[in-house]
């Protein structure tokens, strides 16, 4: 079996999240995403600084463009259930990689409360019914899932991210441009739940496999109908 040094390991790693110089002229905000899998973005401006750090010609007007009017980059839960941006035709591929152990934990988590698999789904029903006209904000959708919700899911809508949260990993809805200093919520055009095959958590082995040995992989999904992008 080839040995492979730690200088290019690290040589490999740098080149990856583009921290080396290079004489190609910039990529995309959208391929700088893509091959770091995923810029956090728990602070707005952190997530800007980042993408600054890899691709100089960035402005913070460049990734708003790209979240909110071009909607070639989503901001959603991601890796370590943290805010990340991701590409756009790549969302359902994580949802799909990461819904079962993040629901699981959301799950144990209700237990522990009082509460189960029928009152997350009554809170998904409400987010999902509050946002079919458009955006809204997280208050708002607090409010309205503190009306229909159990003693036990009281307990858990004492947080504000609560009512978003199991809608949230199962891909139905991502964050939508800010109002001011609050955080907005829209619903995705197509379930990633519902369009990704299995076959997208073996697309997401064999490209970090293969990346590392410089072989370019189909970005295909494995998906059963087009992913659009969300909407604002």
């Amino acid at each position: 079996m080839p040995s492979v040094s730690a200088d290019r390991v690290a040589a490999f790693r740098l080149k990856r999240h583009h921290l080396v110089r290079s004489v190609l002229p910039a990529r995309s905000l959208v391929d700088v995403c893509r091959d770091v899998g995923g810029i956090q973005a728990q602070v707005m401006s952190a997530a800007e600084l980042s993408l600054w750090t890899r691709r100089r010609s960035t402005r913070s007007a460049d990734v708003k463009a790209s979240l909110w009017k071009k909607r070639e980059l989503v901001k959603t839960t991601s890796l370590r259930r943290t805010l990340h941006l991701l590409p756009a035709r790549d969302f359902a591929m994580y949802i799909a990689a990461m819904r079962d152990w993040s629901m699981s934990q959301t799950a144990n988590l209700l237990r522990r409360i009082g509460a189960d698999g029928k009152h997350v789904d009554t809170m998904i029903a409400v987010v999902m019914d509050a946002l079919s006209d458009g955006p809204k904000t997280q208050q708002d959708l607090l409010a309205r899932a503190k009306k229909k919700a159990s003693a036990g899911m009281r307990k858990w809508l004492q947080y504000a991210w609560s009512a978003m949260r199991p809608a949230i990993l199962e891909g139905l809805i991502v964050y939508g441009e800010p109002r001011g200093a609050e955080a907005t919520f829209v619903r995705v055009l197509v379930s990633a739940a519902g369009t990704v095959r299995q076959s997208s958590l073996n697309t997401i082995r064999r490209s970090a496999a293969n990346s590392a040995s410089g072989i370019t992989l189909s970005r295909d999904t494995g998906t059963t109908g087009k992913m659009l992008p969300p909407f604002g």
